[in-house]
């Protein structure tokens, strides 16, 4: 699956709703095996927000939160892209899920409150070693070289 960009961070993006560089609260959370999060339609790509994905299947265990990302930056490169970056984002002793699932990738979304009202903005699924099992030690998820996420500048 790779990366995708979900349909209302489009939405809110054209609308100047979105602050990638540092004016929003922008998170990261983990999905385990079985999450919808990735699917066509109104409970996935096109939800537009974290609650409206009825198959949202968030990594679950005590030691466990969503991680606000830091160092927010927007970049330009020669290509006409803008580069989306933040630092790694770390994980402390992560254990294994409550339901025995694996983390098969992560959201990153703006977070406003609620999950009625958090937009959820970037799917990823691959770049970062997914799946995995949480085993007590720390989990850092290291975003690529190019970035989290690149915007096309036409």
């Amino acid at each position: 699956m790779g990366l995708f960009v979900y349909t209302e961070a489009t939405n809110q993006f054209a609308r100047g709703n979105i602050d990638l560089s540092g004016g929003d609260d922008i998170r990261v959370l983990l999905i385990t095996t079985g999450s919808t999060a990735a699917v066509d339609g109104p409970t996935g790509r096109d939800a537009p927000t974290l609650a409206a994905m009825t198959g949202l299947n968030e990594y679950t265990q005590a030691s466990y939160a969503r991680q606000a990302l830091t160092e927010l930056v927007i970049k330009s490169d020669v290509n006409n892209w803008s580069v989306f970056d933040a630092a790694d984002a770390t994980f402390l002793g992560l254990q294994a899920d409550d339901g025995g699932r694996q983390a098969i990738g992560l959201i990153v979304y703006k977070h406003v409150g609620a999950d009625s009202v958090n937009i959820p903005i970037c799917h990823i699924d691959s770049g970062i070693h997914f799946p995995w099992t949480g085993n007590g030690s720390d989990v850092t998820i290291r975003w690529s070289g190019n970035g989290i996420m690149l915007i096309r500048n036409a």
